[in-house]
């Protein structure tokens, strides 16, 4: 698999810019050269849309840094000088009743929303002056008129006069607005750099500083000009690091790794310096124990201006490549941290913002009293007009080719999913209600014969033979679809061997690529055993990854933990405003893709079907209007350039050898995973009627069996983990708005 090389503490695949002036004593490392040869490089999306907008039926609250909680006992906990807490997106201080105005307290960094902005008033008691809350009316709104400062007036019509508020109402509570408008995600990567030089004779570097760098440390270099020969930049055809030799604190030798699984050992060979290079070279890397002198640590990166953003947006700020933990904000704006070198900003743009390119400039420092070493990048920000999608839907059903198949397979005796030949048994014994899937014999073999020791469920690498792997839902689906109960009794035993996993080892024992709770909330809904429950929300709350990714490096890691959060609100009932971000998170990750952004940074295409389907749950919830549209933009692209359509299979990584790929690039995978990525053109044909999909959805479909019935129940699992989906919405079964 093409992975990037994954540090132990954060991510070294967080976004990143670069700018370096005479005096600037920090870096966003490059990867690309873009916008007129400018280097930038970060993860998320450029890409804004703006126009029309449709609100979502739920509180028009957002998840905000050192806000004011709007929620009751809605504070997560403070956080290097940062919290989180559900509010709207602007606080209302107070309201001047004969003025007809209303004050915000709320930082300002791109000014006050512009008129014709749409909005919504929310509140913990009564509004002033007669105004209406979403509380009373959801679908109630106003429109801005004359923001001015802090200050602001409402219409009830977009071009209608400003709203006379009722003196003898004076309100009471904590009140808000909200507005219309889509955000864009984007992840920076910032790091005290070191300037260095190379002796080609000795391979021997020295920095002009010291670097702080104990033996064996991973760092990154860059150049403004060229590296000695020997040497690559971050981002620029590698993703690895080089681990240090240390030699004094202003000398050093580089290693060189391997691959993007090794770690930095003494073995590691020495990298041949055959140059001197080219302008200044720097170093950098994240300090942390074990790999840097006592007491060294990052300088933080600080953000001390943003401007070139349209009017009215807000910011909200996550630390490292994370969608949910807090970052340390001032002033609306943030800072990376000691510890790492990373910051996410979610940045909402009012849907009235006239399409068209903004160029951004924000400024740095190292410190915010006294702008300690400043500099500033720049980049541009690409408001789109959202197209219109069509929701009218097919008119017919026609019969889905492969589907007598694929039944088959689904409750096969052999290498299906009633196997009993097998290395590993399947859903062979599903006769009695707590019978597991088979037992083990004294060498490790698996046999339909009580030995007295169940057959495990594996939550390891190298299990890919169990069936647990990719089967979410699977046996309760079948218990459906057959009519026959029987197999739920499978997917019961692999939910009891999930929920004792994580109720007794605890949620992190499982590896974030190993979580599937939908198990979990089938054998809830079928049992209504309130345990399945619980585990339901600690593998939301507190699994590995549970706080979702920026990076589309992560987008599996990512695309489970949105699961489990989709998961948990369908158990609970309880209002997540954590979902909207991991959505946002989810378009970055397919539009760069979809659209070849050079800030893309890695493309498995079933990673890719992964993550289309949590998000395609969460347009169920939200009517998100952007998810058709870039999904659209997905799936052309898939069929266009990424699937062979003699063979019936797509690219495995769908990269060419270099930035963003190193291994196994560019070369076809098995028809087996077609079906990770088949139910997206089923949904979006049952959602729009346009029959490009269903012709195309229905050749991956058809031909997921071409390479043999699956041996392996991993195999077996994925090409179920989410196709009953695919014949629901092909036999229009399935609402898909």
């Amino acid at each position: 698999m093409c992975q990037p090389y994954r540090f132990s503490l954060v991510s070294l695949l967080l976004a990143s810019l670069f700018a370096i002036g005479a005096s600037a004593q920090h870096i966003f490392p490059a990867r690309d050269k873009t916008e007129d040869g400018d280097p930038v490089s970060w993860v998320g999306s450029r890409t804004v849309f703006v126009g029309h907008y449709t609100w979502p039926d739920r509180e028009p609250l957002g998840i905000y840094n050192d806000g004011k909680s709007f929620i009751e006992g809605g504070v997560s906990p403070p956080y290097n000088g940062g919290a989180l807490s559900a509010r709207p997106d602007f606080s209302i201080s107070s309201c001047d009743i004969p003025a007809g105005t209303c004050t915000t307290d709320s930082p300002l960094p791109a000014g006050g929303l512009p008129d014709g902005t749409e909005v919504k008033f929310v509140t913990t008691g009564t509004l002033p002056g007669g105004l209406v809350a979403w509380q009373q009316d959801h679908a109630k709104v106003y429109y801005i008129r004359g923001w001015s400062g802090h200050s602001f007036r409402v219409s009830e019509k977009p071009d209608g006069p400003p709203v006379q508020m009722n003196p003898a109402v004076r309100g009471s509570g904590r009140h808000g607005i909200s507005f219309a408008g889509y955000m864009h995600m984007m992840a920076f990567r910032a790091s005290k750099a070191v300037r260095f030089t190379c002796d080609p004779e000795t391979d021997v570097c020295t920095s002009d500083q010291p670097h702080q760098f104990l033996d064996l440390a991973p760092f990154y270099v860059y150049s403004t000009g060229k590296l000695p020969d020997g040497l690559v930049v971050a981002y620029g055809g590698e993703y690895l690091p080089y681990c240090l030799v240390y030699l004094s604190s202003t000398t050093f030798k580089a290693r060189r790794l391997p691959n993007s699984q090794a770690g930095c050992t003494k073995d590691l060979p020495i990298v041949d310096i055959k140059s001197r290079g080219e302008g200044t070279h720097y170093m950098y890397g994240i300090h942390y124990g074990g790999t840097s002198v006592a007491g060294a640590q990052n300088y933080p990166i600080i953000f001390q201006s943003i401007s070139g953003y349209p009017r009215g947006t807000v910011f909200t700020w996550r630390g490292q490549e994370t969608v949910t933990l807090p970052s340390p904000t001032a002033g609306g704006l943030s800072q990376t941290e000691h510890s790492t070198n990373a910051m996410t900003m979610f940045a909402k743009v009012p849907a009235v913002t006239p399409p068209g390119d903004y160029r951004i400039t924000i400024h740095t420092s190292e410190d915010r009293a006294t702008n300690l070493n400043p500099n500033s990048f720049q980049y541009t920000l690409k408001a789109i007009a959202l197209p219109h999608t069509p929701t009218s839907g097919p008119t017919t059903y026609p019969p889905i080719p492969g589907l007598k198949n694929w039944q088959f397979i689904m409750t096969a005796n052999t290498k299906g999913g009633g196997s009993d030949t097998s290395v590993y048994p399947r859903c062979a014994n599903r006769k009695y209600p707590d019978a597991p899937l088979g037992w083990a014999l004294p060498d490790g073999t698996v046999t339909l014969k009580d030995t007295g020791v169940p057959y495990p469920v594996a939550y390891t690498p190298g299990s890919n033979a169990r069936v647990w792997f990719y089967n979410d839902e699977a046996f309760f689906k079948i218990a459906r679809y057959t009519n026959d109960p029987s197999w739920a009794n499978c997917g019961i035993y692999i939910a009891n061997a999930m929920r004792d996993k994580i109720m007794i080892e605890g949620p992190n024992y499982i590896l974030p690529i190993f979580y599937f709770p939908w198990t979990l909330v089938a054998a809830y809904r079928w049992t209504h055993d309130p345990s399945y429950k619980e585990a339901v929300i600690r593998i939301a709350d507190a699994g590995s990854a549970t706080g979702g990714a920026s990076s589309d490096a992560w987008m599996r890691e990512h695309a489970f933990a949105f699961e489990r959060r989709l998961a948990r609100y369908d158990v609970t009932g309880q209002q997540d405003y954590n979902l909207q971000y991991f959505a946002e998170a989810s378009l970055a990750q397919l539009y760069v893709n979809a659209t070849a952004s050079p800030e893309r940074t890695f493309n498995e295409p079933f990673m890719l079907g992964l993550v289309m389907r949590p998000l395609i749950r969460w347009y169920m919830l939200s009517h998100d209007e952007r998810v058709p549209v870039v999904i659209k933009l997905l799936l052309d692209r898939f069929w266009d350039e990424w699937y062979d359509k003699r063979a019936h299979h797509f690219y495995y990584n769908a990269e060419p050898t270099g930035t963003r790929c190193f291994v196994d690039c560019r070369k076809y995978t098995s028809s087996a995973l077609n079906n990770l990525d088949s139910p997206a053109f089923a949904w979006y044909w049952r959602l729009t009627g346009d029959d490009t999909y269903r012709v195309r959805g229905d050749d991956l479909f058809s031909h997921v069996y071409d390479d043999g019935t699956p041996w392996s129940a991993k195999e077996w699992s994925q090409g179920f983990y989410w196709s009953f989906d695919y014949v629901e919405w092909r036999q229009g079964k399935k609402a898909a708005y």
